[in-house]
């Protein structure tokens, strides 16, 4: 699956696409690991996140990472 993290260190608000794998309904763990890029993600490899259905600026739909999930909590 992909969904979104959201690049911080950007002067706009901008969104990487990242693999990930389903834990639960909403909640997924992100397998893609960051790749040399000049780029802080909100949320990195191996942190499970809370997902969003999301609309972004140009129309487009996905999963956004909204925030992080405990370990042990899943849904």
């Amino acid at each position: 699956m992909i969904v979104f993290v959201r690049i911080v260190n950007e002067g706009v608000e901008v969104f990487r696409p990242v693999d990930a794998k389903r834990v639960s309904d909403h909640v997924f763990e992100i397998v893609d690991e960051w790749q040399g890029l000049d780029e802080v993600w909100e949320f990195n490899h191996g942190d499970r996140v809370l997902c969003i259905d999301h609309t972004f600026q140009d129309g487009s739909q996905g999963l956004l990472a909204v925030s992080a999930v405990p370990p042990g909590l899943t849904n």
